[in-house]
């Protein structure tokens, strides 16, 4: 039955990798480096590949190429064995597991990141290892394995054959620097309209509901930022106001930053969801992993 797979020459465990590497890095030149003759080498070896397949894998776009539909086909096979020879390596040679989430900055730090204590006494033979992409991103890539799991606005989720699991919530506040409370009593909200408000840059669901937040009092956005971490740092910075995962308040000084919770900041909370390959349970490690990241919300 899999006499098929070496009745032809071409193919290369050397010569898949750099297909995998092509369609994760976007090009040849990211994938092997500015070495003119390496280029060379690699545009020979996706060719061979391409004989050995029988179909184009790439297509040259410019001065560049992008992986065909069928390449990307190639490339989810090739993910799929590495990470499956790679879990049996690390168990057969004893090395550390790598287990690599997708996560944003905000759930990284707020979330993730309180709980790493209780991850490395847990699992002192795994290291967990963050990505930081959109929801979006971090769904395509669990789906073609270059993650083993991601964490994700359930939103976000559409059709997929990823399992997902909802695991919490995310509550905001406002936080309001203390120097622009002053004028008011103690804790007591100051008029947003006068204060200068930072929010994320591009049109994402999050920066689409600031704007229509502010538009209801008549606020205005003084800072683009592009993270919430960079956000946080702005707000300690006295300076600016911002919207963040009520998390965040641990991390902040009270003297200095002031928390509101408003009806009108329902409408930011978000349900949260983990997603991973149904397989990844074969894995007795990855599958304790998953089990615990569901614990920490």
């Amino acid at each position: 039955m899999n006499d098929i797979v070496f009745e032809h020459k071409g193919l290369s465990l050397e010569r898949l990798r750099l297909l995998c590497n092509v369609a994760r890095m976007g090009g040849i030149r990211a994938a092997v480096g500015d070495d003119p003759v390496r280029q060379s080498l690699a545009s020979r070896q996706l060719k061979e590949l391409s004989e050995y397949a029988n179909v184009e894998l790439t297509k040259r776009i410019g001065r560049g190429i992008e992986v065909t539909p069928e390449g990307e086909e190639l490339v989810d096979i090739g993910n799929e064995f590495f990470s499956k020879m790679s879990t049996f390596l690390q168990r057969t040679h004893n090395l550390p597991i790598d287990f690599r989430l997708g996560v944003g900055d905000s759930i990284f730090q707020w979330q993730i990141l309180p709980n790493m204590k209780e991850f490395e006494d847990r699992f002192k033979s795994c290291k967990l290892i963050p990505y930081s992409y959109s929801s979006s991103e971090i769904i395509k890539a669990v789906e073609s394995r270059k993650l083993d799991a991601g964490i994700v606005r359930k939103s976000a989720i559409t059709d997929t054959d990823l399992i997902a699991k909802q695991i919490g919530e995310v509550h905001y506040k406002l936080f309001v620097p203390a120097l622009f409370c002053k004028a008011s009593r103690q804790n007591q909200l100051p008029q947003i309209a006068r204060v200068p408000f930072c929010t994320l840059t591009g049109g994402g669901e999050y920066a689409r509901t600031t704007i229509r937040f502010l538009s209801a009092f008549n606020g205005h956005p003084a800072l683009n930022c592009s993270s919430m971490t960079q956000m946080f740092a702005a707000v300690q910075s006295g300076q600016y106001a911002a919207i963040l995962p009520e998390n965040a308040e641990s991390g902040t000084n009270i003297t200095l930053t002031k928390t509101f919770t408003l009806p009108e900041l329902t409408s930011f909370t978000r349900q949260i969801s983990l997603i991973f390959k149904p397989d990844i349970r074969e894995s007795k490690d990855k599958s304790a992993i998953i089990d615990f990241l569901s614990t920490c919300f």
